[in-house]
């Protein structure tokens, strides 16, 4: 299995290098980037998750760059990091589709549960993916047939097709009760 490719963006050289230490340990192939104008060039890299500082001090923010990760990408998974935000940052964070906010100091615990969940959600939507994959390369095979393929109304051909595979399910209609 080819290893998750995981980008850090922090101006905090501690935190780059204490988030990557972990994430390398734990076999996963990491970049980080003190500089968010180098990391928007970089951004192109197949990466699967970000760690992202709110508080960047750069001419770009933390909501800035995930907005433009998310526009490039919406497949990808973002936890941002910050010291001092404020609610609405978190919120507005999360409104852009940020999977977690997790507040410095960093706690090895906060990192590992959090990227915990994301791995096991790459993990669901690949598996997904390789289930409708199958679905469709199963559906080319079957193929349609001439009577589907002509058929003038498919939504009534669908409702018999549902009668005649299930048919101790009876359509249930209401009548008017009318008091004696």
């Amino acid at each position: 299995m080819e290893k998750i490719k995981i980008a850090i963006v922090d101006d905090e050289d501690d935190i780059l290098k204490s988030i990557s230490n972990i994430l390398l340990k734990e076999g996963f192939e990491v970049f980080t980037f003190n500089d968010p104008n180098i990391f928007l060039k970089n951004m192109d890299k197949n990466f699967k998750i970000f760690f992202l500082d709110a508080n960047l001090n750069s001419n770009l923010t933390g909501i800035d760059i995930l907005s433009k990760i998310k526009e490039n990408n919406n497949d990808t998974d973002v936890i941002m990091i910050s010291g001092n935000s404020d609610i609405k940052t978190a919120v507005t964070a999360i409104k852009l589709g940020a999977k977690d906010f997790i507040e410095k100091p960093i706690h090895l615990k906060d990192i590992l549960s959090s990227f915990e969940k994301l791995v096991s959600s790459i993990i669901i939507k690949n598996a997904r993916n390789q289930l409708l994959s199958a679905m469709l390369r199963r559906s080319e095979i079957l193929g349609t047939s001439e009577v589907i393929e002509h058929d003038p109304d498919p939504h009534q051909s669908s409702e018999h097709i549902h009668e005649y595979a299930f048919p101790t399910q009876q359509k249930q209609t209401r009548t008017p009760h009318t008091p004696t």
